[in-house]
């Protein structure tokens, strides 16, 4: 199961904007090419996301449950509010509801993966690009592989928070699936679509 939390506009000059969750649409992309069956649940129209989210897990059963999370605070004019106790008691939802590994990813925790690991408690947070270390990491628990090595993961050990490098590895190309998010709301809404970028050496 896929969750992508964000339910927050961004604003094109004086406009707000839904934009569509691309990282997830990636993540999707990849993960269809795998043997795996993928539910998502995307927060943004959801009116009760703790219900959306126990409904979700008794219909899918998840394995695994990975949550993509865009930002951890909006900011606007002198006022900023924080996204984390959102966050949190959804991942109380999560575990309340299912027993699976609860895996977070996205751009807000890539940028400071173990101090947002610290403040959410999921089981395993994946910095960077996760088109292939979720596949990864959801492999390895199912054949009971080690997995502590893998690029980019932060995991708890004992007490302490091990955070991994992200490594060099490369992704493939992976064209993004929409089809999982429901277009018209965000066509009704306005919407945007992000472009993400690499440098190469």
């Amino acid at each position: 199961l896929l969750i992508s939390t964000n339910r927050h506009d961004r604003f094109v000059g004086s406009l707000p904007v839904r934009p569509i969750p691309l990282g997830l649409a990636i993540l999707l992309g990849a993960l269809r090419r795998s043997r795996h069956d993928i539910s998502v649940l995307d927060l943004m129209f959801e009116r009760a996301p703790r219900q959306a989210i126990r409904t979700a897990i008794r219909k899918s059963s998840p394995d695994l449950i990975g949550i993509s999370v865009r930002n951890l605070d909006a900011v606007g004019g002198r006022r900023v509010r924080s996204f984390l106790p959102e966050i949190r008691s959804w991942i109380r939802t999560c575990r309340q509801a299912s027993r699976a590994p609860i895996i977070l990813g996205g751009p807000a925790v890539s940028l400071l993966p173990r101090e947002a690991f610290a403040a959410l408690q999921p089981d395993f947070l994946l910095a960077g690009d996760a088109s292939r270390s979720f596949l990864a990491l959801a492999e390895r628990l199912e054949s009971g592989k080690p997995w502590s090595d893998l690029p980019g993961l932060t995991y708890r050990h004992g007490t302490a928070i091990q955070m991994n490098p992200l490594g060099s590895w490369e992704s493939p190309a992976v064209t993004p699936h929409y089809d999982a998010f429901d277009l018209r709301k965000y066509k009704a809404a306005g919407y945007s679509v992000s472009v993400l970028t690499k440098l190469w050496p």
